[in-house]
């Protein structure tokens, strides 16, 4: 007879079963929409709206201050945003030097369990870095792109000592990457990652 009964089902170990109210978005649009982001303005706007801010004269919108669902303005991230001064220096500084990355794809926990766990993955540090600025006055937004990264930082984000092991890791978080070899670096990774604007 056996002394514990186990429950197979019920490992510790298990992967979480993604839930369905919070899968990745798929594409950039997918994303804009699940943020609730304004849609963009048309391409002359963004020209105009260029010339604005070189001549210091940033506009934004609404939307680009209010609260969202993976963002919201918690009591604690607006305790968080007063302790730094609301300073974007020194609320980015913060975010840079304590958050650390998880090697996931998409928003799958938002900014305040990214603050409540000091982890997270390059989206979910942004849904805190956008709230915290937002809280302190300051607009910022969402802007999807790649980014080529050197082989050193890669192996160093994720732990591993192989380019072809970091490349399975951020796989098996579903993060898009690709392997690239370049002139002047053996191996490069270009890999999706959200960043505020």
């Amino acid at each position: 007879m056996p002394r514990h009964s186990r429950q197979l089902n019920n490992l510790p170990w298990q992967s979480l079963r993604a839930q369905s109210t919070n899968e990745a978005a798929s594409s950039e649009d997918a994303l804009a929409k699940k943020l609730q982001l304004p849609e963009q303005p048309a391409q002359p706007a963004q020209k105009s709206q260029r010339k604005d801010a070189l001549k210091g004269e940033l506009t934004h919108t609404a939307a680009e201050l209010a609260p969202t669902p993976e963002a919201p303005h918690t009591e604690a991230i607006q305790k968080l945003a007063a302790e730094l001064g609301h300073n974007p220096h020194r609320i980015y500084q913060w975010v840079r030097n304590t958050i650390h990355w998880l090697p996931t794809h998409g928003s799958v926990q938002g900014a305040q369990d990214t603050l409540d766990k000091k982890a997270g993955n390059a989206l979910d540090t942004t849904s805190l870095l956008i709230a915290l600025l937002r809280v302190s006055g300051i607009p910022a937004r969402y802007v999807y792109g790649s980014i080529d990264i050197p082989v050193e930082k890669i192996l160093n984000w994720t732990g591993t000592q192989t380019p072809e092991a970091a490349q399975q890791i951020m796989g098996q978080g579903g993060i898009p990457n690709t392997a690239r070899h370049s002139q002047h670096c053996s191996c490069q990774r270009r890999t999706n990652l959200c960043h505020p604007h």
